[in-house]
């Protein structure tokens, strides 16, 4: 992150983007009905016209030319408003390089309730990104009501190893 985003983040007092990393042994079979089913229940309707709908949900997922594994919701209920109009505040789930797990050394070495964790992270082989976009303006407690319904439905539809 350079320091310029890093000064602008401070002065908001929150980060633009929240990512979640989910971490699985093997790459997970996402069973997609009820993922966007649990979607639905968590974080609202999501229904937008052109596209693509499931459960009522507006998804976007790529055609047979992009990578069939991103997943991108639009959620209704949680609108921020901009000087253009309002926009749904949006999440992305998507593969992402599995970084080395030193990397995780810190958030291991936090996981006093959870002793295994250095040897479950290190077994991991496949990684999942949860990420909201265009959700800092809502208010904090309405977007982390939002992440975590999003993160909740993931784990129903694919529950990982870590996270």
């Amino acid at each position: 992150m350079t320091s310029e985003v890093a000064q602008e983040e401070q002065s908001f007092g929150f980060s633009r983007v929240y990512a979640v990393e989910l971490k699985y042994r093997h790459k997970p079979e996402i069973d997609r009905n009820r993922l966007y089913a649990s979607m639905e229940r968590y974080t609202g309707s999501t229904q937008q016209a052109g596209e693509r709908e499931h459960a009522g949900l507006a998804v976007w997922e790529p055609d047979e030319s992009g990578p069939d594994d991103l997943l991108h919701f639009f959620h209704l209920d949680y609108k921020v408003a901009y000087s253009e109009g309002e926009m749904p505040a949006q999440t992305s789930l998507m593969p992402v390089h599995n970084r080395p797990v030193d990397e995780y050394a810190t958030a291991v070495q936090q996981s006093w309730h959870w002793r295994e964790a250095g040897e479950v992270v290190s077994g991991c082989g496949y990684t999942l990104l949860l990420t909201d976009l265009m959700a800092s303006g809502l208010m904090p407690q309405d977007r982390l009501q939002l992440m975590t319904g999003a993160l909740r439905a993931v784990l129903e539809a694919a529950p990982c190893d870590a996270v």
